[in-house]
């Protein structure tokens, strides 16, 4: 009989039922108030077999179905004409080589993933933002420059499941350490601080974390947070002063959202707009990105009151001296007719990082 665990990093899966050759299974919504759909699964002992996975709790597949591993190294995309819209379920033959094999909404990217890449760059000075609830490293990532003159903070994974802000982080250090003119003028002036997993526990947990009980870490920006690493984030950028020049905050949208786009705050908004402009004009890469798309204050979800919006970069852009501070939403799995994997997407990111000199050089 096959065997089906969330025994490992991201790990999310609830096994309801198993058959000879089906099995009934759910994503695990513990610590979470709302429906959500992040999921992520091992299976064993699977060698030659079909087997039908039918999901029993809404919908749960992404624009590209389901994603695929037989080692969490490399992951590619099953496609939705593998999925029954009818019975929320997929089906999968495993050939006699494969023995053990990984299923998920999309890419997973933990800690054992980031460890894996900056083995590529030891100029990163590496520190500990703090420790987490759990009691695991929070990672504080410093790209740093000849003459330090400004910071800027980009963060990810307040909401632990929105895995793909990770490869964006990875292409902007690629930029960073890059031999270009751009890049030299980041290393000869501008500090980068990346905090890639605020939810550190969420992450290597395979939580959801969006609309945590009693709420995520994207709603822990007031007077009295109750997670370490907000606490500590909130510390560390208040002794930055007038250095403190801008602030990027990573984050993948809803299930099937396919663009790329800013969330522009109340705040500094036309600063926002000048960089989005550069964003598009810079971006080389094959996922585009338009300023049309942005979201801006007061549309749709982005309308929340003053003293309602408790997020990082609503934070930051009323109660610092940035010259702005926003989100950026990446999808998960498809951008426009491009397929999103780690490689475009480290890709894009490079451009961010292009876009972010850019944008200071004509300040």
């Amino acid at each position: 009989m096959f065997i089906i665990d969330k025994d490992f990093p991201g790990g999310n899966i609830i096994v309801d039922e198993i058959g000879e050759d089906f099995v009934k299974i759910r994503q695990d919504l513990s610590f979470t108030r709302e429906w959500w759909f992040y999921w992520c699964f091992r299976i064993r002992n699977v060698r030659g077999k079909k087997i039908k996975f039918y999901f029993t709790d809404g919908n749960v597949f992404g624009s590209m179905g389901v994603c695929f591993s037989r080692n969490r190294k490399k992951w590619k995309w099953l496609g939705r004409e593998n999925i029954n819209k009818k019975e929320n379920s997929f089906s999968y033959k495993f050939s006699d080589f494969i023995n053990t094999a990984y299923f998920s909404f999309c890419i997973p990217y933990v800690e054992y993933d980031l460890k894996k890449f900056l083995k590529k760059f030891p100029k990163v000075e590496r520190r500990i933002l703090t420790i987490s609830e759990n009691r695991r490293e929070v990672e504080h990532l410093i790209l740093k420059s000849g003459k330090s003159k400004f910071k800027v903070l980009l963060t990810a994974r307040h909401h632990a499941c929105e895995t793909m802000a990770n490869f964006l982080l990875e292409g902007i250090i690629n930029f960073w350490f890059d031999k270009n003119i751009d890049s030299k003028f980041l290393q000869k002036y501008i500090d980068f601080h990346i905090i890639p997993f605020i939810d550190k526990d969420g992450v290597e947990e395979g939580r959801q974390g969006k609309n945590s009980i009693p709420h995520d870490h994207n709603r822990d920006y007031t007077e009295s947070p109750i997670y370490s690493s907000t606490r500590a984030l909130i510390k560390e950028i208040s002794k930055w002063n007038k250095k403190f020049i801008l602030s990027i905050d990573f984050h993948c949208p809803y299930i099937d959202e396919e663009k790329i786009y800013i969330v522009e705050p109340p705040f500094k908004v036309k600063e926002v707009r000048i960089f989005s402009q550069i964003l598009e004009e810079t971006n080389k890469s094959k996922l585009k990105f338009s300023i049309k798309d942005n979201l801006p204050f007061g549309k749709g979800w982005n309308n929340k009151e003053e003293g309602e919006d408790k997020s990082c970069s609503y934070y930051i852009a009323k109660n610092f001296p940035t010259k702005f501070s926003c989100s950026i939403e990446f999808p998960y799995s498809k951008c426009g007719k491009e397929i999103i994997n780690e490689k475009n997407s480290r890709e894009f990111g490079y451009y961010i990082g292009k876009s972010i000199s850019k944008y200071i050089q004509q300040i």
